[in-house]
Formats: structure tokens, sequence, C-alpha cells
């Protein structure tokens, strides 16, 4: 559903659509969770229907993707496309990491003992610093 949010702003889905597709979930729990913007308000931002792939193509440079795996606002998928534009560019010097119970902003989505405000995945920020000791070497 957020997706859907978000198709809405980049102006890939009208807003006829996202409405039904909301009333349609109206009575489910989860909807309250997520952010849906005053539609009468929203302004069309393209710039949300960018992609990165053909800049991976031709990549040279050392990359890390990290990809939560509980991401709900890119396709779970995604990491593969990546994989596929990297091994285009001929580079070698790129790593694909999935976390696993991440979300977009590499939250932590599980059991906690004090589950009141979101916390980095435990494997973030280690393998960020991992990567910039790999490359820095």
């Amino acid at each position: 559903m957020q997706r859907k949010v978000f198709e809405f702003i980049a102006g890939k889905l009208s807003r006829t659509d996202l409405e039904g597709a909301l009333n349609t979930e109206k009575s489910k729990s989860w909807l309250d969770k997520f952010w849906v913007s005053n539609l009468d308000e929203v302004q069309t931002d393209e710039k949300l229907n960018f992609t990165p792939i053909p800049y991976f193509e031709r990549i040279k440079q050392p990359v890390l993707i990290l990809q939560g795996t509980m991401d709900e606002i890119i396709p779970t998928n995604s990491h593969e496309f990546i994989f596929n534009a990297l091994a285009k560019s001929n580079s070698d010097k790129f790593e694909i990491i999935l976390l696993v119970g991440a979300s977009h902003s590499m939250d932590y989505i599980g059991k906690s003992n004090f589950p009141y405000w979101s916390k980095l995945h435990p494997d973030y920020l280690k393998t960020v610093q991992g990567q910039i000791k790999t490359v820095a070497n």
C-alpha cells in the first residue's frame, strides 16, 4: 500500500486507483501504520521515477548495496536487478548484502525488548564499517 502512495505521488497511479485501493483495505488494522499524504495537497514529483540502473551498468568505483528483507518501499528482488546491472559494468568491486529483518531505512523489524522506537539493524554499521576498511586498504 505504501508503494501505491509513492506511485501516486510519482504520477504513475491515478488518484482514483489509489483511493480505490485505500477503500478496499480500509478495514485492515495495519492501514493506520503507514503514511498517506493529504491527497488534495499532493504535487506530482517525477523524481520518484528515477532509476539508478543505467549508472550501475557503468560504475567503476567500489559499491556496497545493502537491502533490507523487510523493505516495503522497493521491490524485494531489486537487488537482483542491481546485481545484473553491476555485472555489466565489468567491475568486481561491488558487494550486495541482504540484511534479514531490516526495513528500507535499515531499522530492525522484529522482536525487541523495548519496542517503542526503532533501532538500526545490528549488522548495518559493522557492514558499512567493514566496507570502508576494505576500500581504504
